[in-house]
């Protein structure tokens, strides 16, 4: 499979997009790659219909070496995200040591947060398009925006444009 070998954690906590979450989740499994849902703590997580899922470690025990990629989904966990300095550290390092950070809608204030977006072009939901910029970002309104090793979209709908480059970037 195109991803074997590859190691993909996907950051979330609760009231996540369930698409957002699940559907890139699926993908990259179906790819080939070993998927890790992390999360700060060890307590199941609901997404914002309800729907739990189980993490398979704590966003703290992460060690970059283990990853060639980190994914986060929107929703209002972001949110909750961003106030982590251990989450916001993993990302930084993830992006410093050139693995592939990606992120759809909400998520992207993640990646805002850790401070990596200064000159790079992304895209992301319309409510986050301030935030995006005002850290240095260039917004662009496109279903997926891939700069480097990040690549960014912005909703549900866009998931079938950005999953396969998400994937080729994974991939290398």
């Amino acid at each position: 499979m195109i991803l074997d070998g590859k190691r993909v954690v996907l950051i979330s906590g609760n009231l996540f997009v369930e698409p957002e979450l699940l559907y890139p989740r699926y993908r990259l499994e179906e790819a080939g790659a070993k998927v890790t849902v992390a999360t700060l703590g060890k307590n199941p997580i609901k997404g914002l219909y309800g729907y739990p899922v189980n993490p398979d470690s704590d966003i703290a025990s992460l060690k970059v070496e283990d990853f060639d990629a980190v994914f986060t989904p929107g929703g209002w966990s972001p949110y909750e995200l961003r106030r982590d300095q251990k989450t916001l550290e993993f990302v930084r390092n993830m992006y410093e040591k050139n693995n592939v950070i990606a992120s759809i809608c909400r998520g992207v204030l993640l990646l805002v947060s850790a401070g990596i977006m200064r000159g790079k072009r992304a895209t992301t939901w319309i409510d986050v398009v301030d935030d995006l910029k005002n850290s240095g970002a260039i917004f662009e309104d496109s279903a997926v925006v891939r700069d480097g090793n990040i690549v960014t979209s912005r909703v549900p709908s866009d998931l079938p444009k950005f999953l396969p480059v998400l994937i080729e970037a994974i991939k290398g």
